[in-house]
C-alpha cells in the first residue's frame, strides 16, 4: 500500500490556491515537484487532496457536518444551528457536500413539504475526524 505526504500534498494544494497574481509556470518555478511529493499513482493524491482540502477550507462546511452528525436533520434546524450564514449559502453549501458525496438530501413532497439532511456513509467517517479537529481546537 501507497501513501501520500500529506505535508507535500498540503504545500501542493497551498501552492495552487492562494499564490495569488503567479501563473501556474510561474508557481511551478517558486516550488517545483520533488521526488516524494505523491507517493501514489499519477494523479490519485491531487483527486483526494482536492476533495478534502476545499471542505476543510470553506466556511460553515465543516460546522455543516458536525451540526448534522449522526442525526437527520430538516434544513430549519440547520438554519438556526448557524445563524451567521445565510439561507442561500447554506443552501449552496449542502448541495455541494451533497455532490462531493458527504451528506444525503431527502425531499418529502407530500404536505408539509420538508427537506431532510443526514450524513452519508462517507460523511459519518469524516464526523470523528473532524470531532477530533475540532477538539484539538479548543486547546
Amino acid at each position: 500500500m501507497r501513501f501520500l505526504d500529506p505535508t507535500a500534498v498540503f504545500r501542493n494544494f497551498l501552492m495552487n490556491a492562494y499564490a495569488g497574481g503567479t501563473n501556474r509556470a510561474e508557481r511551478s518555478a517558486l516550488m517545483p515537484p520533488q521526488p516524494n511529493d505523491i507517493l501514489t499513482p499519477e494523479g490519485e493524491a491531487e483527486f483526494y487532496a482536492n476533495r478534502i482540502f476545499p471542505l476543510l477550507t470553506t466556511p460553515w462546511k465543516v460546522f455543516l457536518i458536525l451540526n448534522i452528525g449522526e442525526h437527520t436533520i430538516r434544513f430549519g434546524s440547520l438554519k438556526l444551528c448557524l445563524q451567521a450564514v445565510s439561507r442561500v449559502t447554506l443552501t449552496k453549501y449542502l448541495h455541494e457536500l451533497e455532490r462531493d458525496g458527504f451528506v444525503q438530501r431527502i425531499e418529502y413532497p407530500a404536505p408539509p413539504l420538508r427537506t431532510e439532511y443526514s450524513l452519508t456513509p462517507m460523511g459519518l467517517s469524516l464526523l470523528p475526524i473532524l470531532q477530533e479537529l475540532a477538539e484539538w481546537g479548543e486547546q
